[in-house]
C-alpha cells in the first residue's frame, strides 16, 4: 500500500533542518532518488514513509498528506455564512424596530441577548464541525511537532 506524503511539509522541515536531500537520504536510510521522486509528488511505500519520520523524529502521519472533504468545506462556508448573516439580520430587525419607534430599552436588550446567543451557539457548532474533522487532527500533529522540537 503507498501513501501520499506532503511535499512541501517534507521539503519544509528538510530546509529547517538546513538538509539537502542527500543528507535526508542518509539520516533516513534511503537513496536520494527516492527522496527526489517522493519531493516530486510520488506515493511512497509504508517503509518510506517511517523511515523519513524517523529521520525527522516526528510520527509518519505528520508527513502524510490530507484532503479537506469537500462536505467539510461546505460545511464550514455555511457555518461562517450563518456566523456574518444572523447578526446581521438581528441589527436590522433591531433598527427597523427603533426607526418605527416600536422598540422599548427593555426590548432591545432581549433582541441582544437572542442575537448573542445566537451568534455564540452558530460559532460553537462550526467548531464542533471544524473539531470533528481532518482540520483538528492536522493541526494537533503539526503543533506536536512544533512542541517535539
Amino acid at each position: 500500500m503507498t501513501h501520499q506524503i506532503d511535499t512541501k511539509r517534507l521539503i519544509a522541515m528538510r530546509e529547517m533542518q538546513a538538509w539537502t536531500q542527500d543528507d535526508l537520504a542518509e539520516a533516513s536510510g534511503l537513496s536520494a532518488r527516492t527522496i527526489q521522486r517522493v519531493e516530486m509528488g510520488e506515493a511512497a511505500a509504508l517503509e518510506t514513509l517511517r523511515a523519513l519520520a524517523s529521520a525527522f523524529n516526528v510520527h509518519p502521519n505528520m508527513l502524510r498528506y490530507y484532503k479537506i472533504s469537500r462536505d467539510l468545506k461546505w460545511g464550514l462556508i455555511g457555518g461562517f455564512a450563518g456566523l456574518l448573516l444572523g447578526p446581521i439580520a438581528g441589527f436590522i430587525a433591531i433598527w427597523l424596530d427603533v426607526s418605527q419607534g416600536q422598540a422599548t430599552g427593555r426590548a432591545l436588550g432581549i433582541y441582544a441577548g437572542v442575537w448573542g446567543t445566537a451568534l455564540g451557539a452558530m460559532g460553537g457548532l462550526s467548531g464542533i464541525m471544524i473539531g470533528r474533522d481532518q482540520v483538528q487532527f492536522r493541526s494537533g500533529l503539526i503543533n506536536e511537532y512544533n512542541l517535539n522540537r
